[in-house]
Parts: structure tokens; sequence; C-alpha cells
């Protein structure tokens, strides 16, 4: 009973964690952007199959996360009676949804699978809620909290490969043939949101862990007969995939070639940007993760000479998943933070049990070191949680209303640490106060800096585009990518246009995209035209052949400025 109540507790702190303040806000990202605005093309044409952005086939990526926000939109224009005569239209807050409850099911699996492995017998006064701290470590790592608040895939792939290592985990610690063909079937849905990535992040950790376990006997071979079950979820994953991938390969005309220079070999080829040292990872997931990296490795230090218990597999298997995937990510990839987040469940479960040895050491010294750093850290989250509004007041993160309203949160999570660093002291639980304080803190987070970054977003200037521009008349758009990488100095150079996908989710119309000079294209042209332009576009076009018609400074952030223009031509159709 204790474990389904912790459930809805947990569910209902990061429903809050997640989605306060999120629905409100506008699409930031590009790839975001993509997974709206395929959404809307497979609302518009009705093919679900073949995913399209912009009119033209995405090969990058499957369609599962479109699938996702088109039903979302798709319900809520039921409910809400919108859109009685078209397609549904796909707003900013149903891109949030999907990955938003792909977050609440990773934390609450997180709480699971650690509370499978509790051990029987324990002392109580030195029981330390491990379940509960894994799955608040998780919650409120800086890294996966910026990510949850996102409308990116990659939530959805770490709920995925979560759940394949969780099933393959129990099946060989209890032989449960279900929870294999859970793994399996997550495997499938791996595939169907990203591609091969979800294989490549668990397979190969997966037949290593199994190996260094046979070898020390740690865990129980499987039983007579699981090879056919192991059969059976190959085949469940092919069930799961090729109902979409043969029609898609069918009818979108892909071939070898194109799926490998978007998927595998793309990402090692010589025009992947690797921009940062191959121990880029190393140091940021630390980061990613404070404070618990700091708690961890007081934690290793005072547990090193332990034996080996019930839980060394899990931590082993932990630690290949986590140490695989810093390897494979630092090969295949550029540096991204959202590419790890399928490796921040490994960290959590690491750091929450590593931490309760520590705490549960039969040795008065140390057990009481545990405790006064729990101390420490709840009194330092007192602090931070009174500390950011000021901040924020301080930097013009936030104006003087804006800061006046969050300051009831803030002294809330204050007093809430302050009463854990209490209860703490006497010897009392303290991970519900925890989870109640760190909603606060996150609250108040969401608040101060993602107030800023959601004024980068398009959707205001895209507005101004979308009323001025007549429904027959076409939009041109002149490579409104702006340059991102180290080094890159003109538009030219820069890889592709990253910025076009949110520019399309916005303006919900085609775009042709144009990669000519603008000035020649101008003197080509005997009519007027509409077209999104750079300001650096704009360098030795004569005035005399445009208007402008509205201007974004400093779009996206960046030091240019996009402009929405009209061109002065001989005739207008």
């Amino acid at each position: 009973m204790s474990t389904l109540r912790d459930v809805f507790f947990i569910s209902f702190c990061t429903a809050l964690l997640v989605f306060y303040g999120v629905l409100a806000r506008p699409i930031q990202q590009s790839s975001e952007g993509r997974v709206g605005r395929v959404a809307q093309e497979m609302l518009n044409d009705g093919d679900w199959v073949v995913p399209h952005l912009n009119g033209v086939v995405r090969l990058e990526k499957p369609p599962f996360a479109s699938w996702l926000v088109a039903l979302v939109a798709s319900a809520a224009s039921a409910l809400t009676g919108a859109s009685p005569d078209g397609p549904p239209q796909v707003q900013a807050w149903h891109v949030y949804v999907p990955p938003g409850l792909a977050t609440m099911l990773l934390i609450a699996l997180v709480y699971i699978w650690m509370k499978q492995t509790e051990f029987t017998g324990r002392e109580t006064e030195k029981r330390f809620d491990r379940s509960l701290f894994a799955a608040f470590v998780l919650a409120t790592a800086p890294g996966f909290f910026i990510q949850a608040r996102s409308a990116e895939a990659d939530m959805l792939l770490a709920l995925w490969v979560a759940m394949a290592f969780y099933g393959f985990w129990k099946h060989r610690a209890t032989g449960s043939v279900s929870a294999l063909l859970i793994a399996y079937a997550a495997l499938g849905l791996s595939v169907l949101t990203k591609g091969h990535v979800g294989l490549v992040t668990v397979v190969p950790p997966l037949l290593l862990w199994s190996l260094v376990e046979r070898s020390r006997s740690s865990l129980s071979l499987p039983k007579s007969g699981a090879l056919k079950w192991h059969l059976a979820g190959v085949l469940l994953i092919f069930m799961i995939v090729l109902p979409w991938a043969i029609p898609f390969l069918q009818r979108s005309g892909i071939t070898w070639q194109a799926f490998n220079k978007e998927g595998l070999g793309g990402r090692v080829g010589e025009n992947v940007p690797h921009d940062e040292p191959f121990y880029w990872y190393l140091y940021h997931i630390p980061g990613w993760f404070l404070p618990w990296t700091l708690l961890l490795i007081f934690a290793l230090f005072q547990t090193r000479r332990l034996p080996p218990d019930e839980r060394s597999p899990l931590r082993r298997l932990c630690w290949i998943w986590l140490g695989w995937g810093v390897l494979l990510f630092s090969i295949l990839s550029s540096k991204q933070r959202h590419y790890v987040v399928p490796l921040f469940p490994a960290a959590a479960l690491i750091v929450a049990d590593t931490f309760a040895r520590w705490w549960e050491l039969a040795e008065a010294g140390p057990a009481r070191s545990a405790r006064i750093s729990l101390i420490v850290l709840s009194l330092l989250l007192a602090t931070g949680t009174a500390v950011l509004p000021l901040l924020a007041a301080s930097g013009k993160l936030l104006s003087a209303a804006e800061a006046s309203a969050i300051w009831p949160v803030a002294i809330l999570g204050a007093l809430v640490f302050i009463f854990a660093a209490v209860k703490l002291a006497l010897r009392a639980g303290c991970m519900h106060l925890w989870w109640a304080g760190g909603v606060c803190l996150m609250v108040i987070f969401s608040r101060t800096i993602e107030n800023q970054e959601a004024t980068k977003s398009p959707h205001y200037f895209c507005t101004k585009v979308r009323a001025a521009v007549p429904p027959e008349e076409p939009l041109y758009d002149f490579d409104i990518a702006l340059p991102t990488r180290k080094g890159t100095s003109s538009l030219a150079a820069a890889p592709k246009p990253v910025w076009r996908a949110q520019v399309l989710f916005y303006l919900n119309r085609k775009v042709t995209p144009v990669h000519d000079e603008l000035s020649a294209f101008l003197e080509k042209q005997h009519r007027r035209i509409y077209a999104i332009v750079s300001d650096r576009n704009l360098e030795g076009v004569s005035p005399t052949s445009y208007v402008i018609l509205h201007r974004e400074e400093k779009f996206l952030g960046h030091k240019n400025s996009a402009l929405f223009i009209r061109s002065i031509g001989k005739s207008h159709k």
C-alpha cells in the first residue's frame, strides 16, 4: 500500500516539475519544431506512414514522437470542438505532453525498480528510503530536469531504454517472462522513436553484463526454455516495427545510401561537427548531475571496501550502461545534452544505492557522516531556494511583479528543506519533504531561467509573417539558419538550416527554401514576392528593390536579425 501511495505522490510531484509553466511556453528548439510540424502535416494530408517536413520526406527520424503529438492534437480538438471544418491544429503545448508523460513514467519506473531490490531484515532505524531517493535524484538532476521540460523525442527514448534494461534485469534476477517481453517491446518502440539508437544503446551493455554475471555466478541462469522467449521477443520487435517500416520503405523510395547517410554512416562521417574534445561528456555529465555527483564521490569513498551484496549485479549493470553510453555517443555524435538522457536513470540508480550503503554502514562514524552530509545538503538546498529569486531579480531575469509572485514559493521551499534538516538531525526520514521542497525549487527555476529562454522563440515574428502573406502567395526562405558552430563566420558555412523547423511550425504553411543570392533572386522576379531573410542576406542588395515589413532583433538570441520583406516587383499576380 505504501508503494502505491508513493507512486501517486511521485507522479503528482513529477507532474508539477514537468508541466508547470511549460504548457504556456512557445517552442524553442529546432528539434521541437520538427516534431510538431511533422505531426501537423500528418493531420493535414492524412499520411501517418511517411513523415513529411515542409512537404519533403523526412528520413532522419521515425515518426513515433510525431504520432503521439498528432494524437494529442486530435484529442484536444475533439474535446474543445476546435477546427470543426479542417484538420486539428497542433499547438505548442501539444508537443510538450508526450515527453512530459514519458518523464513521469520514467521516474516512477526508477522508483519501482529500486523498490524491488530492497533487502529484508534490515534494522528499521538504519533503513534508508533509496527508492524515493533514486526517483528524486533523477527528477532534480539539472540536465535531466531541463530535458524533461523539452519537447524533443529523447525523453521517450530514455523511457524505452530504461524499460528494456529493467525488463532484462528482472528476467535474469527472477526468471519473469513477462518482464522479458516488456523489454523486447520497449526495444521495438525505441526503433519507432529514434531508429537504431535504442538498440545500440541497450544490446551491447546487456551482452557484456550477462557475460560478467555468468562468470561471477551472481545471478541464477535463465530457466530452460528461455531461448524460445528470447526468440518470441525478437518476433515482438518485428511485429511492432514492420507494420510501419514495410509501407514506409515501399512509399518513401528511401535507399540504403540515403538511410546510411542520415543514420549510422552519417554519424561517424567527416561532416559531423565535433567541436569538443573526446572527454566532453566525462566532465559535462557530472555537471548535469550536481549536487548528486558530489554525494556519489563521498559514498564511493566510504563503501569502497564493502563486500558484494544482493544489489551488486544491478550496480554493475548501471555502470556498464553508463560507461557504454558515454563511449558510444562520444564516437557517434556531436556533443549535445539530449543524446545522453537515456543514461541518466543509470546514474540515479547508482547514486541512490551507493549512498544507501553508506547510510546503512554498521560503523557509527561513517553512518553519522552520511546523515550529516544530508543535513548539510538540505540546508544548502534551503539557501538556494531562498536566494534564487534574489539573483533573478538582481540579474533582471524577472520583473519586480514576477519576483514578488514567486517569493511565497521560495519561502515555503526553504522552510520545507530546513524542516527536513531538523528531521534528519532527529534520525527521522526526509524524502517526502525533499520531494516537496524540490518542487518549490524547480518551480522557481522554471520561472527564472526558462522565462528568459522563452523570449528567444520565433513565435511573435512568425505571427506577423502569417498575418501579412496572402494564402495564395508563395513565401521564400533565404536560409535563415544562423551559424551555431564555433568559428563559423558566415551563413554559407552553416551546416544546415537549423531554425527552419521552428519557423515552419509557427507559420503552419509551406515555405520554399532558396539558397541563391538574394540580389540575384530579386532581379529574376517580375512580381512581388514575400521572403524571410537574415540581415546578412540583405548585404549588397539595393534598398529600392524591397521593403521591410517586420524585423525581429536578435532572432533566437543571436546577434543577427531576422526580417520579413516584400520585393518591389514589376507586376503582382
